[in-house]
This record gives C-alpha cells, structure tokens and sequence, in this order.
C-alpha cells in the first residue's frame, strides 16, 4: 500500500512540474505577442473578383438549398429503410 502511495505522489510531483513548465511558456508565448508587429498585416481573406468562386461567396442561397438537398437524401433513407 505504502509503494502505490508513493507511485502517486510521484505522478503528482510529475504533473506539478509539468503544469508549471507550460504556464511559464505560456506567459513567454503572451510577452511575445504583446510587441508590435514589424510586418503590416494584409486581407489575404477578401476573395478576388476574378476568382469563380467570389460571386457564391456573397449569396446566402446556396446553404440553405444544400440544407435542403441533405434532408432529402435523409428522407429518402429513412423511407427505404
């Protein structure tokens, strides 16, 4: 009983270090990201107009009819079933 007592202090003592390993990058990692940036940040996100997929980019249809597409599919497994 005595060595299971131990075995778990020691995966105790384990983990303790472990946890304060990882906080102290933790806080070097938010130190890090409180320095300005030296690089502009750019909208890579903003589809471009000429790309074929910007004009379904913009329209609220095609999820709903996707939505709408799935249900039937389910529907028609749930009637052959």
């Amino acid at each position: 009983m005595k060595s299971s007592l131990d075995e778990f202090v020691s995966v105790v003592d384990r983990l303790i270090s472990r946890l304060d390993e990882l906080e102290a990058r933790v806080s070097a990692l938010e130190k890090q990201d409180e320095r300005p940036a030296t690089q502009p940040v750019t909208n890579a996100g903003a589809p471009e107009a000429s790309h074929p997929l910007a004009q379904l980019s913009g329209t609220a249809r095609l999820v709903p009819a996707m939505g709408r597409m799935f249900l039937g599919i389910a529907g028609a497994y749930l009637l052959r079933a």
